[in-house]
């Protein structure tokens, strides 16, 4: 499985506007590509490489920066969620926020704006995620998306393309959805 070499013109105006180069992040892509398995290939796009090589080529402190600032510039009283490491926080800002707004839990009565409306920061000195959202939330059980292998894949894509972190098997997937999951679960508790 290959990434397209052929870049569409929505592509290429994409990483224009976001001063990407595109040829750079087409490659991070397909390295990380050799680090899944066929059924998970299968999954990504051109679109996903160029989506996390934001975080890649200007930096993940500055893609969350930039993410926060247009949040709290288009909503009131928003929320935040501190992660204990930088890869739940591309996990939740690239997979997670879609799968609760239009995706897995799309159907499930669940208020989503609370949960993606939040700010998203990093601390290393937490051991768990922590949820300061601005109501209460149904949780969300957060492990069910590893019932998906294409899902699965296209997020250990995403952490490993945007170079946050140089290994990242399905194990470590299951376990920091089950860590933001038993998290969601105490803090909440709804």
């Amino acid at each position: 499985m290959e990434l397209s070499k052929l870049i569409t013109d929505h592509e290429a105006e994409k990483a224009e506007n976001n001063n990407l180069d595109a040829e750079r992040a087409l490659a991070f892509g397909m390295a990380a590509l050799n680090h899944l398995n066929h059924n998970e290939q299968e999954w990504i796009t051109n679109y996903d490489a160029l989506k996390v090589a934001e975080i890649e080529q200007h930096g993940f402190d500055e893609f969350l920066s930039e993410r926060n600032a247009h949040v709290e510039k288009l909503f009131d009283n928003v929320g935040r969620i501190v992660f204990p490491n930088k890869t739940l926080a591309v996990l939740w800002c690239f997979e997670i926020e879609g799968q609760i707004s239009d995706g897995h839990w799309e159907n499930a009565g669940i208020d989503w704006k609370t949960y993606t409306h939040a700010t998203v920061r990093v601390n290393r000195a937490l051991d768990e995620p922590e949820f300061d959202l601005q109501k209460n939330v149904r949780t969300l059980d957060f492990s069910e998306l590893t019932e998906f292998d294409g899902l699965a894949g296209r997020m250990r894509f995403h952490a490993l393309a945007s170079g946050v972190t140089a290994k990242y098997s399905r194990d470590d997937l299951e376990h920091d959805l089950t860590l933001l999951s038993q998290a969601n679960k105490e803090q909440l508790r709804l």
